[in-house]
């Protein structure tokens, strides 16, 4: 599902250039957009992988030139952080030090980071806890959007069974307190 969202926001992203980077049919103004989701906490299944979409072409019959220019206009990573497997090391295990267990344990984290990646945090401790304060901006962040995006789907599903019992939707629109624009937008992703 979070790959369709991020496909879904680079398509947005996308059509977001009309009257702004190019204007009526020049399409060749539109410039490539990239969209990078770090997930934290991943299932087993994905945990510790880095994982890059992209377009590319299938040529079914015959072969045109390759011209990616013309097509290569949106890239979606998805980097999925979990606990230590194989594939644990490197960008992954430092993006975990720095979003996971900076929040959970400060010092061993930064003595990780010192350690195994040669940054001296501990030397400039004050401009460290601004920089990994972001990870905690992002956690903070993480759980708000969460929280509301539940409650709004929670107000979706609401607005759905009043309208399997006959009401209008403009009448479930006002109980639930949400306009229509969001009801839309929000009821195509379910």
């Amino acid at each position: 599902m979070l790959e369709k969202r991020g496909i879904y926001y680079l398509s947005r992203l996308i059509s977001s250039q009309y009257n702004v980077e190019f204007a009526k049919s020049d399409f060749n103004k539109l410039k490539k957009v990239y969209s990078i989701w770090i997930c934290t906490n991943s299932p087993k299944k994905t945990a510790n992988t880095i994982t890059r979409y992209n377009f590319k072409p299938e040529h079914m019959v015959g072969k045109i030139p390759d011209c990616s220019e013309r097509y290569d206009l949106m890239s979606l990573v998805m980097i999925n952080l979990g606990e230590s497997d194989k594939n644990y090391y490197g960008l992954i295990k430092m993006l975990d030090t720095l979003l996971n267990r900076y929040i959970e344990n400060r010092e061993n984290a930064l003595e990780i980071l010192e350690n195994e990646f040669y940054i001296p945090f501990k030397s400039i401790n004050k401009e460290v806890d601004s920089m990994c304060n972001l990870s905690q901006g992002i956690y903070d962040k993480g759980k708000a959007e969460g929280a509301i995006e539940g409650k709004i789907q929670g107000k979706i599903e609401m607005i759905k069974a009043m309208l399997e019992e006959g009401t209008t939707l403009e009448t479930a629109l006002r109980i639930a307190k949400i306009d229509k624009e969001t009801y839309e937008k929000y009821n195509s992703e379910l």
